[in-house]
Order: C-alpha cells, then structure tokens, then sequence
C-alpha cells in the first residue's frame, strides 16, 4: 500500500516546452503551455519536470507569494538567490519561500552530467526563507510524497498521483 487513497486520479499526460538547454513537462498550464482544465490542484499551481543539459539553466526570474519545492531525480541543481548559493543533489525536498518577493537563478552545477529535477509551486504566504526537507513533507497543507517514478500530493482529502515519464 502506497498511502494513496482509492480511486486517486492518476496524472500521465503532459503539456511540453523547450528553450536552449532546457526540456520541460508540465502539469498544469504554464509558459506555452495553456489547458484551462489544468490550471491548480487546491493551492498547488505547478508541477514541472525539468531536464537541464550541462551549463543550462532558468536564469535571474521573479516569483512572489509562493513556495517553490525542488526535488533532483539525477544530477545537482545549483540554487542562487537571497541567501548563499546552495548546491542542491537527489533525494531531499529544497523549498524557497518567496514571500512579497524574491529574484533567484536555478543551474545545472555540472558541466558534464545532465539534470533532472521536478519543481513543485505551492501558492503561500510566508517569509522569504529555504530550507531542505525529508519526503514525505507538509508544505503549505500540501503533503508531498516522491517516489523515482510518481509525486502524490495530497490536500484535505484530495489526492492526486502524477507519473513522471521515463527517462528516454
């Protein structure tokens, strides 16, 4: 038993973007990428699955009022922002809270060896802050459990399961 409830729904479709370097999944609408039936789950406004080629990455960009959750499946995400740059590699959770406003920058620290990392956008109020934690975790009332293979968030009673898509 994985923890899930009955009849969760199951998420293996996804939206897709690219810019030099970087190749993107996308749950719910973002950037190019638009379904008006796909637009939050409760507070949870995003879930990406980024592959970031050596020396690419999401340069200096905006985010307010929102929690950022960054777990790496393979490779090591280089995190700059309001605090010392921190060196984030697989299997804990790393959220940023942006509170009224934060400005970071998210690079692959490799130069040889490709990253992969699925970000998850939680819509909260708080401090600007980071901190790593172990899954499963809370954060904002959105319960985040991670698998190789699948993410399940959980609000109230609400359950969703996405897949992630295999490695090609």
């Amino acid at each position: 038993m994985d923890g899930r409830s009955f009849g969760a729904p199951v998420v293996t479709a996804w939206g897709q973007s690219s810019q030099p370097g970087i190749e993107s999944r996308h749950w719910f609408s973002s950037g190019p990428f638009y379904d008006p039936a796909r637009v939050a789950f409760g507070p949870v406004v995003g879930v990406d699955d980024h592959r970031v080629a050596p020396g690419a990455g999401f340069d200096w960009h905006a985010h307010r009022g929102v929690h950022i959750v960054s777990w790496v499946l393979d490779g090591s995400l280089l995190h700059s922002g309001a605090s010392e740059p921190v060196v984030v590699g697989p299997g804990r959770l790393f959220v940023q809270s942006t509170g009224s406003g934060v400005r970071h920058r998210e690079w692959n620290a490799s130069d040889d060896v490709r990253l992969r990392f699925v970000q998850i956008t939680v819509l909260a109020d708080g401090d600007v802050g980071t901190w790593f934690a172990d899954a499963p975790a809370t954060v904002a009332g959105v319960r985040i459990s991670v698998s190789s293979s699948t993410v399940v968030l959980s609000v109230d009673q609400d359950v969703l399961d996405v897949q992630l898509e295999k490695e090609t």
